[in-house]
């Protein structure tokens, strides 16, 4: 058996791949899923932005307030502090009283693992909590302490 036949088969798929890598032949018009006679016009849906519902529930407003959260996180530099996020969602319309925070910082001074912010409205809370990479923003009830978050809070006033 010689050589040429060893290649052969190879020489075989080499062809047809190339084959069919080649673009439609020139005489081939090109095809369109649209008639050219038809009302079709291309239009791109405007972006959602959710807005502000004063007197909504928490998870009425919960699309505008993550929304308000992830610009200022977008614009904040560096680390996103937790008064950065109250001052945005306070700009956005909130009240500061209906607002709790829990530390950006350990006991040591080092950046906390996670921080929490509480919206209140009425028996609920929005709680928008956020660490390296990740965000959540679960809607609770109100704890018996008449409080949303545990343990030591910022003050914000």
């Amino acid at each position: 058996m010689s050589h040429v036949h060893h290649w052969a088969p190879l020489a075989l798929v080499v062809g047809m791949v190339l084959t069919g890598c080649q673009g439609p032949a020139e005489d081939t018009p090109p095809t369109t899923d649209v008639a050219d006679d038809s009302p079709f016009v291309e239009t791109l849906a405007p972006e959602f932005v959710p807005e502000r519902l004063p007197g909504g529930s928490a998870r009425e407003n919960q699309p505008h307030i993550d929304d308000v959260i992830a610009e200022a996180t977008e614009n904040a530099r560096g680390d996103v502090i937790g008064l950065e996020l109250v001052e945005a969602l306070v700009e956005a319309g909130y009240s500061l009283e209906d607002i709790e925070l829990t530390p950006d910082k350990s006991l040591t001074e080092r950046p906390a693992d996670s921080t929490a912010l509480a919206l209140r409205f009425g028996e609920e809370c929005l709680i928008a909590q956020w660490g390296r990479n990740w965000y959540a923003s679960p809607v609770e009830p109100l704890l018996a302490s008449g409080t949303f978050l545990l343990g030591k809070t910022v003050s914000l006033d």
